[in-house]
């Protein structure tokens, strides 16, 4: 059951016919079936018959096409998209109002298809994905991934992050400063530089929130520490952030 005329009235009317009739919903995994659900209880709970709901999401997909959610079983795919060369072991797979979102752990993969786009057979892939989870509340969808080098994420995002010692970021060609604050907010002397030569500084374009694999002694000013390893880079102004680490 639905909720709607259709399915209302002919639950109805095999009442009205003296049939042992009981209301059953399928939840799909569609954005949908939340109102599905609560129109068809309201309606089994008028007429008087029990009202149940199916959990079938894990044998469905979701495709989301042309602002439009269309539900497919799993085996029909490879009939309706005979292009696709996704494997179908994925882990999970969000909606959104705009876009698919299907990720395999296997393969560490997440393949993003945008509502209205046509050509389905060239999804929107990211590589080095570990997880994928969405928030019901928002609906934003939360991507963690990993990076097996500083220049394959620049590569992928478009952004500037460096991670080395102070002298091997210097002969890289990047102009370090020393407005920098621990995490008091106090400003280091004007020597740190030099004192800091050989332990590690992140340089990230990137201004969101960083954790990291030592303490952080000096960041750049604007930035909010979270912990002894973890700093929130959205208060910066400057293009680049330097991170300047206890080792």
């Amino acid at each position: 059951m639905s909720g709607g005329v259709d399915s209302s009235t002919t639950a109805f009317k095999f009442l009205e016919n003296g049939y042992n009739v009981v209301g059953v919903t399928m939840a799909m995994g569609r954005k949908c079936d939340i109102n599905a659900i609560e129109d068809a209880r309201i309606v089994c709970n008028k007429i008087g018959i029990k009202h149940y709901v199916l959990d079938v999401s894990n044998n469905f997909i979701v495709i989301l096409f042309e602002n439009k959610l269309t539900c497919y079983g799993r085996n029909d795919i490879s009939k309706h998209f005979p292009y696709w060369e996704i494997p179908f072991n994925f882990s999970d797979f969000f909606v959104d109002d705009f876009y698919l979102y299907i990720h395999d752990s296997s393969r560490k993969e997440l393949y993003i298809f945008k509502a209205d786009e046509h050509d389905f057979n060239k999804p929107y892939i990211i590589s080095s994905v570990e997880s994928v989870e969405k928030n019901e509340e928002t609906s934003k969808i939360k991507v963690v991934m990993t990076y097996d080098s500083p220049d394959d994420y620049k590569k992928f995002n478009g952004k500037v992050l460096f991670y080395g010692t102070v002298k091997e970021a210097e002969k890289a060609g990047y102009t370090l400063t020393d407005k920098l604050v621990d995490s008091e907010r106090k400003a280091p002397d004007k020597n740190i530089l030099k004192k800091y030569k050989n332990k590690h500084v992140i340089i990230v374009e990137d201004k969101t929130t960083i954790f990291v694999p030592y303490n952080i002694d000096y960041v750049s000013v604007g930035a909010r520490y979270t912990g002894k390893k973890g700093v929130d880079l959205s208060g910066c102004s400057t293009q680049l952030v330097e991170i300047l680490l206890s080792k």
